[in-house]
């Protein structure tokens, strides 16, 4: 029963603690937490790889990672370090964010690998600055495929935010040209979770098999440590509530917390 708490805590732990994250090494490029790259300095300066894009909204949308090499009106240029532009039915051109503002993070460091590229400071709109989240999905079959997938209003932030995705080779952590194949293997979090759903199996089937071997149970009672099982809630509110202290660095940690858990 004490280690099924343990289980149970460890497992909220990874969830709340251990968030992948990518470290900004420059305007195109940053380190996962294991060490890996996510570069997209192969497709600086070919904006013709992923210029013209036509979304579900009949705009137009351009982009270039890195050192802006953008030139299309006034609104969106390199002078004014425009990372993305879109286009629309008039032929105006507006700023999605600058490449100076690019900031990382990790949707999933699975199969595939998914990073998060954020611009910020484009051309206003009314009271609402245009910003883009680009999703950069590792896909070892394109080079550059650039899809519109929405447009949303942040309220709150006073943002007009798109969201397109890029699905590229070079979304792919440590990828080389020279590479036959890229490993995206599962990182330390997900093994762990993978080891505390083998131990639980593991526990169930056995538990099960003893409870029926010898204590002839049937039904529901078979199952080990029902009246734990049936507290589980409990535990989770409470040893969530813990982890939360713990990480934020309120009074949750605290002697007492634990001991009330």
């Amino acid at each position: 029963m004490g280690m099924l708490s343990v289980l149970i805590v460890l497992a909220v732990f990874i969830g709340t603690c251990l968030a992948q994250s990518c470290t900004k090494i420059d305007e195109c490029s940053c380190r996962l937490d294991d060490g890996r790259v996510v570069s997209l300095q192969a497709l600086n300066g070919n904006p013709s790889l992923i210029s013209g894009v036509l979304g579900s909204d009949n705009n137009k949308y351009h982009f270039n990672p890195c050192q802006s090499r953008l030139e299309f009106g006034a609104e969106c240029t390199a002078g004014l370090d425009a990372a993305a532009c879109q286009e629309d039915g008039n032929g105006d051109y507006y700023s999605l964010g600058r490449t100076s503002t690019v900031e990382y993070s990790v949707i999933n460091t699975g199969d595939p690998v998914q990073t998060e590229f954020a611009y910020l400071l484009g051309t206003p709109a009314d009271f609402f600055a245009r910003t883009l989240r680009l999703t950069v999905l590792c896909d070892l079959s394109a080079t550059a495929n650039l899809i519109f997938d929405r447009e949303e209003t942040d309220y709150e932030k006073s943002y007009l935010v798109y969201f397109l995705t890029l699905r590229s080779k070079w979304g792919c952590p440590d990828y080389r040209e020279s590479s036959s194949s890229i490993d995206v293997g599962l990182s330390g979090g997900s093994i762990v979770v993978i080891i505390f759903f083998v131990l639980l199996v593991t526990y169930a089937i056995v538990g099960v098999a003893y409870q029926v071997g010898r204590h002839q149970k049937r039904g529901v009672e078979m199952i080990p440590n029902l009246e734990f099982w049936k507290a589980i809630p409990g535990y989770i509110t409470g040893g969530a509530g813990f982890l939360f202290g713990l990480c934020g660095g309120g009074g949750g940690g605290s002697k007492e917390g634990y001991e009330n858990l």
